[in-house]
């Protein structure tokens, strides 16, 4: 049975000051429910409930009531590797990878979290029981990385890679899907394959990104970000490498100690608001942006220095999970883009649902009169990158949808977006976040 609870401490919470002030909360298990202090992974859903997976099974935050599940609860196993969130036609879900399996969690209603049966190799076409990554790609194709190769779901069949197809290595780590139909498998030993997968005929166009033929600091990676920026930046345990541009063998720099890391093993990277990049690593966590280093430690607020993974929440704060406990990073207006500031964020009852969504969104408002209205959608750098609407609309309730895509036809990149509406003399400006 799923028991429900209810936060009734105080969270920890502490103040420093560095660049900007950062508000730190601790959540561990002395003051949640949370199963273990060993934190993995964590995904945010569309109603904007935070999931953790811990070694010890898996909890649910929606910023007032916990929820814990376990093998008790059908879980595939309690040592959870990887969370990642699905909005379907079926409704809202987060898949699991387990070391015993997978599991699949519809999550619409909160009070009635339904538990699918897991996901083996006995009963589906799963290459291996020890799952050690999972992404959901634009064509709600499941990718799960194991100890022993790569298995794609398609929702009616199962098929497997390894070494003896395409494959590097069998270990994969974590698996990036982009927009465009790439896939990054960072795997252990072998570097990362970029592919695609048609759906038709399988995996096509592989290729090797491994220190024999580029600069990347090792053939270790433990997480790939495709930035807003189309920069490839890759975690290893020799250091973070970035590398611009289409030619493979060139435009590499690697960061690490001397440069400003915190330490040179690098677990996980993600991307904020502002566009700075966020390096969980063995020692700590450190933020690079227009060139300059800042770099946190249980010494600064942390709750333990190994930063196993990076989530950016709507409102720009940072989530993050390590080897002692939850971290939640708030900068108080800190990373908020030009496009937002100064701008009226008030009233009109504009809402946009699902958030964050992976196929479409609707956009509602009410307007009290007729008005002129204009619809944009901005990227995270202040860019227009779709016009919506434009032209007058009649006073009552509207509602515009975006199906996540630019000016150009073509499916925007997963991440942090921004609508802005003009209406007569006024602007509001709200976050928006897709995930592909």
């Amino acid at each position: 049975m799923i028991k429900d609870y209810r936060l009734c401490c105080i969270l920890i919470a502490s103040l420093f000051h560095f660049t900007f002030a950062q508000e730190w909360q601790t959540y561990q298990t002395s003051n949640t429910p949370l199963p273990s202090n060993q934190v993995r992974t964590i995904c945010i859903d569309s109603a904007g409930v935070k999931w953790f997976g811990t070694t010890a099974g898996l909890a649910g935050f929606d910023n007032t009531h916990w929820v814990t599940l376990t093998t008790q609860d059908n879980l595939a196993d309690n040592s959870i590797n990887k969370i990642v969130f699905e909005s379907s036609t079926y409704g809202p879900a987060i898949w699991l990878a387990t070391d015993n399996g997978v599991s699949v969690l519809a999550i619409e209603n909160p009070d009635a979290i339904t538990c699918a049966t897991p996901y083996r190799s006995d009963n589906t076409g799963l290459v291996s029981n020890k799952v050690l990554s999972v992404a959901v790609d634009t064509g709600h194709v499941k990718w799960f990385g194991t100890n022993q190769g790569l298995s794609i779901f398609t929702g009616s069949q199962w098929e497997t890679y390894t070494v003896q197809d395409l494959l590097p290595n069998n270990v994969i780590l974590s698996i990036s899907t982009k927009f465009n139909g790439w896939n990054y498998l960072a795997t252990r030993g072998g570097g990362v394959a970029r592919l695609r997968y048609d759906g038709i005929d399988g995996i096509t166009g592989a290729s090797a990104i491994d220190t024999e033929w580029s600069s990347i600091a090792s053939d270790t990676v433990n997480d790939v970000l495709i930035g807003s920026d189309e920069v490839e930046w890759f975690g290893t345990p020799r250091g973070t490498s970035r590398h611009k541009g289409s030619d493979t063998k060139t435009n590499w720099t690697t960061y690490r100690i001397h440069d400003g890391l915190i330490h040179d093993h690098v677990l996980a990277i993600a991307e904020d608001l502002e566009g700075g990049k966020w390096f969980g690593t063995a020692g700590g966590l450190s933020r690079l942006f227009n060139d300059q280093w800042q770099s946190w430690t249980t010494a600064t607020g942390l709750a333990g220095d190994s930063v196993n993974d990076i989530t950016v929440d709507l409102d720009g704060s940072l989530w993050l999970a390590t080897n002692n406990g939850i971290s939640h990073m708030i900068w108080p207006d800190a990373i908020i883009p030009e496009i937002e500031k100064g701008h009226s964020i008030s009233a009109l009852n504009m809402r946009i649902y699902p958030n964050p969504f992976n196929n479409s969104t609707c956009i509602t408002f009410t307007l009290s009169q007729k008005e002129n209205v204009s619809l944009y959608i901005y990227n995270i750098i202040g860019q227009k990158i779709s016009t919506l609407y434009h032209s007058s609309l009649q006073a009552g309730i509207h509602e515009i949808f975006w199906d996540g895509t630019g000016s150009n036809g073509s499916s925007v990149i997963s991440g942090i977006y921004f609508v802005q509406m003009q209406y007569g003399q006024r602007k509001i400006c709200k976050k928006l976040m897709i995930i592909q």
